[in-house]
């Protein structure tokens, strides 16, 4: 019982610190892109609908992690 406990422990702690799965995608590909990189771009490329990923990328630029340009978007401080 201890160790399923401490297991269960281990693993709920780690989904409370972790990314959560389309932003660290989004994230992933911007740190691999040449340039930046438009919304049309980003959603194909991680297939997903159109209003998610506006979502997550208003998210993750309001938390100052991604830039928005006129050519698209980029990783905070590329």
């Amino acid at each position: 019982a201890d160790v399923l406990g401490a297991g269960g422990g281990d693993a709920a702690g780690a989904a409370a610190v972790s990314t959560p799965p389309l932003e660290g995608r989004v994230l992933s590909l911007l740190a691999g892109a040449s340039g930046p990189m438009t919304h049309q771009a980003v959603r194909e490329a991680c297939r997903v609908r159109a209003a998610a990923l506006s979502d997550v990328l208003g998210s993750l630029t309001r938390a100052g992690r991604v830039c928005r340009r006129a050519e698209g978007y980029v990783l905070a401080g590329a």
